[in-house]
């Protein structure tokens, strides 16, 4: 995701597993909703907007959410009613937005936008536990049907092409495997570093050896 803050520094990319469905939201994946809560007192200053990039958005090409008020959309099934009824009115940002378009049209990568398609579980319940007061907009990016890591990598190489005052802090959803290839090839090697529960050199050398770009 791409984040707009008034300094020179740029953020890291950062891959965030945001649990299963609304358990960290329900206190039951403490050490996830604890990790999320406290990371953005690390960042160097409050960002102007998030580009998160969701795995639970798929779609034949990168999308960008364009609008500037979203719904939430609550795609996951079984959890207590409460997590049916959750509220996240964080503002869109049209004109980062159009940024990342801009940034992915001139790197050759296929993209369009999408004003109306809600915020996935994928947004809303890492943004509730990184921004609750909701006050920092966010801009929803999805990744492509076909998985294709090739394409992802482009899609992260053009999106960390942004200009000094623009940082890069990028999230996407739960870590397997056999599905974070595609995921993680947004990314660089740096951005291990936060998948929280995962943290340990076994799971970060299975992801590496997912995303090698060199692997068959």
């Amino acid at each position: 995701m791409t984040v707009i803050v008034n300094t020179c520094t740029r953020m890291p990319a950062v891959f965030i597993d945001h649990g299963g469905g609304p358990l960290p939201l329900l206190g039951r994946q403490p050490a996830i909703s604890s990790f999320l809560s406290s990371y953005a007192s690390t960042l160097p200053a409050i960002p102007r907007a998030i580009v998160l990039v969701t795995a639970h958005w798929e779609r034949p090409v990168a999308t960008v959410s364009t609008g500037s008020k979203y719904p939430l959309l609550f795609d996951y099934g079984g959890f207590p009613k409460e997590s049916y009824e959750y509220k996240y009115p964080a503002p869109g940002e049209p004109e980062v937005a159009k940024r990342v378009l801009e940034l992915l049209r001139a790197g050759a990568v296929d993209c369009a936008g999408d004003e109306k398609r809600p915020w996935d579980h994928g947004v809303f319940v890492p943004m509730m536990l990184l921004f609750p007061k909701a006050d920092v907009p966010v801009v929803q990016l999805s990744i492509r049907s076909d998985q294709d890591a090739a394409a992802h990598l482009k899609m992260g190489q053009e999106g960390r092409k942004t200009p000094p005052l623009e940082s890069s802090f990028s999230a996407v959803g739960l870590a397997h495997p056999d599905t974070f290839c595609p995921l993680a090839a947004v990314f660089d090697a740096n951005a291990f570093v936060l998948c929280t529960r995962y943290e340990s050199v076994q799971w970060r050398a299975v992801l590496r050896s997912n995303c090698d770009s060199s692997a068959p």
